[in-house]
């Protein structure tokens, strides 16, 4: 009693996903089921030919979308990339999207600047605590 209950919900839920299978209007038959009574409760390795050419081309179609969309979002991720040297004011693609500096000499340099203007400021010797820009 039990058996015969499941196996007509699990009919009901394999009619549930012939979206690609209806057959055109005006014809008597019913549609095709995917996956058909052989293959229902299967692993799709072990489909029929049909049912797996089927789950080949759902499958086929999700992945053609992910990858469009990891393409576009890799796009974008490129594009943000680019920033100005906090030296030198140059255009430049940072490995890190908080990349200040287009190179180590542009980085020393800043670096240089910002230790001779602190030792102006206080006439003794600039520490890396003392500057805030390098106690981050």
């Amino acid at each position: 009693m039990g058996e015969v209950k499941m196996r007509d919900q699990q009919e009901n839920a394999s009619e549930t996903v012939t979206d690609s299978w209806r057959f055109p209007e005006g014809t008597a038959r019913k549609p095709l089921r995917y996956p058909c009574d052989e293959c229902f409760g299967k692993v799709p390795l072990d489909y029929c030919v049909p049912c797996r050419a089927e789950f080949d081309k759902r499958h086929q179609k999700e992945r053609d979308r992910e990858s469009a969309r990891r393409r576009e979002l890799r796009a974008q991720r490129k594009a943000a990339q680019w920033a100005r040297c906090a030296s030198c004011g140059a255009k430049f693609n940072g490995k890190r999207t908080d990349a200040k500096f287009c190179s180590e000499a542009c980085r020393q340099k800043n670096y240089r600047a910002v230790v001779a203007n602190a030792a102006k400021r206080d006439d003794g010797e600039a520490r890396a605590r003392d500057v805030p820009e390098l106690a981050k």
